[in-house]
């Protein structure tokens, strides 16, 4: 506007950005201000050691931009790292931190060894990758001692007999009379032995049981009419080879068979019944070969097994 015009002369003037209306001064204003540029700094707004920082600062998210491009990894301490530790792990310095978990971009400041934050160390971690499990129940280090290895069983409870448990040379040898006892309850008790049912270490299918010697077989008794009725039945093998023949005919015959036939019903049939029907020792007369085994007598508790004559 000049002297003695009254008119006035708009000229182009600067515009003034909103922060030259605060109180700060204006280099510091400027310094504040995001949106300074190269401009700005060359027109002396902002000092030499500013101007170097900022441009600094600019090429390393330059240098990030093209790495984030190029498909660059940024480098990490380990991978266990993101998984464990809940918050970013510190640097040497603030301003080479990325916004990424807070992990160092440059590659040649090297990231410190992660640690647990005293929040979680108080924690119990289990990793399943792991030979064996870091963490062991309370009360239940025992299963994992070795020196309990060779100790009691306590998974599997149900006992069941080793080879050690039932050895033929250590059988117990029993002897028994059967004049005049009843043929089947006799039959009944011979074969609950020879099983080894009297025993609390019977097992089904284990030899438990011991040896039965029957002395005079001659003389056993049945009730009824058994001696004429009870027919006793076997086979040649040969068309029209059935031989019948009575309770009384046998008897006379072959009398230690009347024995084995009825203990040979009460067994297992199968192969362990084959086996323990080789335990029975049946023989006419008083008199047996097995006087080395020491055998001693039946125990019989039946009090009807014996004929009142």
């Amino acid at each position: 506007m000049e002297k003695g015009d009254n008119s006035l002369q708009i000229t182009s003037l600067p515009l003034i950005p909103p922060y030259f209306l605060s109180d700060l001064p204006l280099p510091v204003a400027l310094s504040k201000s995001p949106c300074h540029s190269a401009v700005e700094k060359r027109k002396g707004y902002l000092s030499e050691a500013e101007a170097e920082a900022e441009e600094e600062e600019e090429e390393r998210e330059e240098k990030t931009e093209k790495e984030k491009k190029g498909g660059m990894a940024i480098p990490f301490a380990s991978s266990s790292a993101l998984l464990i530790s809940p918050k970013p792990l510190p640097s040497s310095s603030a301003s080479f931190k990325t916004p990424f978990l807070g992990f160092p971009k440059s590659p040649l400041v090297a990231a410190k060894k992660p640690s647990f934050p005293t929040t979680l160390a108080k924690k119990k971690f289990q990793i399943r990758c792991q030979d064996l499990l870091s963490v062991i129940p309370e009360g239940q280090e025992w299963m994992f001692d070795e020196s309990d290895i060779t100790g009691p069983d306590i998974w599997n409870k149900t006992w069941y007999p080793k080879a050690a448990d039932h050895v033929t040379t250590e059988k117990t040898w029993y002897v028994v009379d059967a004049t005049d006892k009843i043929l089947g309850r006799l039959a009944s008790t011979i074969a609950i032995h020879i099983r080894g049912k009297n025993l609390a270490t019977y097992t089904p299918s284990v030899d438990m049981g011991a040896f039965v010697i029957v002395v005079n077989a001659e003389k056993v008794a049945v009730s009824g009419k058994k001696r004429t009725q009870k027919l006793y039945r076997r086979h040649s093998g040969r068309p029209g080879g059935m031989k019948v023949e009575t309770f009384d005919q046998l008897q006379k015959r072959i009398p230690e068979r009347i024995v084995e036939h009825a203990v040979r019903g009460m067994l297992p049939k199968g192969r362990l019944g084959r086996r323990l029907f080789t335990h029975l020792k049946v023989y006419a007369g008083p008199d047996h070969p097995h006087e080395a085994q020491k055998p001693i007598d039946l125990p019989i508790r039946d009090k009807r097994i014996q004929i009142d004559r």
